[in-house]
């Protein structure tokens, strides 16, 4: 089964026919067609109204849909025994995931916005904290 296929099997197990379901959900029934067929990904607010025509979790439908990508990013996080270090490991592999996409979401640019802030101030953290250790060290 393929991940948009997960559509295609909802809306079979509450009865609906394509045509109802796009009604429904208030989109194109060309769109629902090609989204089933796997030819075209949904914009997320087509799919929060599928989510809710087929009565289902938008977040559990979502991770049906987009799941995770098969090639990973060139940035492959490791667990770094350093906490700072891991959550900017951590928001580099966050921002490395959106920058893959071949699409943006809404709300996606003002995440990679607050990633981009969060790596400023853990680096600012980190300077911070080796200056003292240096300082520390020299006395």
């Amino acid at each position: 089964m393929s991940a948009l296929n997960s559509i295609a099997i909802l809306r079979a197990r509450k009865g609906l026919s394509q045509a109802h379901l796009a009604k429904a959900a208030a989109i194109p029934c060309k769109l629902l067609k090609e989204y089933e067929a796997g030819t075209r990904l949904p914009r997320l607010d087509y799919l929060v109204g599928i989510a809710a025509a087929l009565d289902t979790n938008i977040k559990t439908l979502a991770n049906q849909v987009f799941p995770a990508p098969k090639l990973l990013p060139k940035f492959v996080p490791t667990r770094s025994s350093d906490p700072i270090q891991a959550e900017i490991d951590d928001l580099r592999y966050d921002l490395a995931m959106i920058e893959n996409k071949d699409f943006l979401a809404p709300g996606d640019s003002e995440w990679m916005t607050e990633i981009r802030d969060g790596l400023y101030a853990a680096h600012e953290r980190m300077r911070e904290r080796d200056a003292v250790e240096f300082r520390s060290a020299a006395e």
